[in-house]
């Protein structure tokens, strides 16, 4: 990153502390409030500070058009109507990295990443080091970073940084680094977020060691952000997440499964680790869009039909059309059911809204880290790294129990992927599995990626017009680095 995204994270202190504060009757910042001043503050600044990194990390998906949105109208996860070119471009994945979608994500998740990394280097100064070594703050902070580094490597094809926990520009705290911005793939992105998850949970451990108590404590849901206990498996979530993807990407396979797995087993199947909205503060933009209470135009629907006019024989979104009455993707058609709907078709089309149960009001969190999701890498783990199929479905059956789904079928054929999903083998029911465990998450795309999917080498789309639209072009399995990057970052020279 260069002077654009440091100008950025220069002013990010500020923002979070702002971000913090907002809807508090008893506290305000008047004036300009110093980097410094914040850093040498007590406890509850540093409280404050911390809540203003999970606010930076939300912000990566509610900001619209931004990551949430431009991803998934880039895959099978939802059916958008938008218009606009960077819309279209999204509906069929092909990014450019102009597109404002494009923009606000990168911007907005390397500065999730920076931002956590800004708490750690702020109670260095705030606190003893004594205190520093066991505050819940520290590993909340550096989990933020993992969080923030799973989203850059899911969606971006390659980044840069110009920080990381040996220091960086404004974490002089933590060293005195230099970076080159030099572009660098997946594979790195994932190896940081395991550098980052690894440090919150050798915090969070020190934590419960020490009896450290949570130091959040206002009656709100994000205080369970700072119990140690919980930051203690969530961090073992995030390094099941990352070791898992460094497994699919081929790096060191059977050492990462083995860690991938053996993180995954200490996250109970009814763990959730949210991103918490706060509506005091922001609303779910995502929710904005696809519900539309506010007036917005409304173009983001899960409606699907029967078609002729497409080689899969549907329009819309699979998850609907093939499994709709599976609890993971609970739609409320608006058409038939107008409460809480802005409307009943989208905006400029007469495409049903099909509205998702799972944001269904302006304060609606994301899920970060479930344990649903840790038995489905589990499961594929036995999957492909031993060829066990009894075990793999076994470990399926456990994340469709808890969501109260029955067991799924169980072919003893390893197979392949195809899309739409047959379900016949073991791939193509892995596929569903973590289609529908994770539908609208923002994850679906590196499945697609890393599994080389048809639905991307096969240009599908989810409508006739889409198709017309792709013509004899090639969906993208990952998004561009950013304009606002290329243009002033010397190795990325702009197409």
């Amino acid at each position: 990153m260069m002077k654009k995204q440091w100008t950025t994270y220069g002013a990010v202190a500020a923002l979070l502390a702002v971000t913090a504060f907002a809807g508090c009757s008893d506290t305000a910042i008047v004036g300009s409030t110093l980097d410094g001043e914040l850093a040498r503050g007590d406890e509850g600044i540093q409280l404050a500070l911390a809540r203003g990194s999970n606010s930076e990390l939300t912000d990566v998906f509610t900001v619209d058009p931004g990551y949430k949105r431009v991803l998934l109208a880039g895959t099978d996860d939802i059916y958008d109507g938008g218009t606009a070119t960077d819309e279209e471009n999204s509906q069929i994945g092909n990014w450019e990295d102009s597109d404002i979608g494009i923009v606000n994500a990168w911007q907005q998740a390397f500065e999730g990443s920076w931002a956590g990394l800004k708490v750690v280097n702020n109670a260095i100064t705030a606190f003893s080091e004594e205190r520093f070594q066991t505050t819940p703050l520290v590993a909340r902070g550096y989990l933020n970073s993992a969080h923030a580094e799973k989203l850059i490597g899911d969606f971006f094809c390659e980044a840069a940084y110009g920080f990381d926990h040996t220091g960086g520009l404004a974490l002089d705290n933590l060293g005195d680094s230099e970076f080159d911005a030099s572009p660098v793939g997946k594979d790195s992105v994932f190896r940081r977020m395991v550098t980052f998850a690894e440090l919150a949970l050798a915090q969070a451990e020190r934590a419960v060691a020490a009896g450290e108590p949570n130091p959040a404590n206002e009656g709100v849901l994000s205080d369970g952000h700072f119990e140690p206990e919980r930051l203690v498996t969530a961090a073992h979530g995030a390094l099941a997440q990352a070791y898992h993807a460094l497994a699919s990407l081929g790096v060191d396979p059977g050492m990462n499964w083995s860690l991938a797995v053996q993180h995954a087993a200490q996250v109970p199947t009814d763990f959730v680790e949210w991103t918490i909205q706060d509506p005091a503060v922001e609303d779910n933009e995502f929710w904005d869009q696809s519900w539309g209470n506010n007036g917005a135009d409304t173009e983001i629907t899960l409606y699907s039909a029967p078609s002729t006019e497409l080689p899969q024989g549907f329009l819309g979104v699979p998850a609907t059309f093939l499994w709709p009455d599976d609890p993971r993707v609970g739609f409320q058609d608006c058409t038939v059911d107008d409460r809480g709907c802005h409307t009943p078709f989208a905006d400029g089309d007469d495409t049903p809204m099909w509205v998702p149960l799972k944001y269904p009001d302006e304060g609606s969190d994301d899920e970060m880290v479930t344990g649903t999701e840790m038995r489905l890498i589990e499961a594929e783990e036995a999957l492909v790294n031993r060829g066990d199929l009894n075990g793999f479905y076994d470990k399926v059956d456990e994340a469709r129990a808890f969501h109260g789904v029955g067991p799924t079928e169980r072919p003893m054929v390893v197979g392949a992927f195809e899309w739409p999903n047959a379900e016949d083998d073991a791939m193509s029911i892995l596929d569903r599995e973590r289609y529908l465990d994770l539908h609208m998450e923002g994850r679906r795309l590196f499945d697609l990626y890393r599994w080389d999917h048809p639905f991307i080498t096969g240009n599908h789309v989810l409508s006739p017009r889409h198709a017309s639209e792709l013509g004899g072009g090639t969906r993208m399995s990952c998004a561009p680095v950013a304009e606002s990057e290329c243009t002033l970052n010397p190795n990325f020279p702009c197409p």
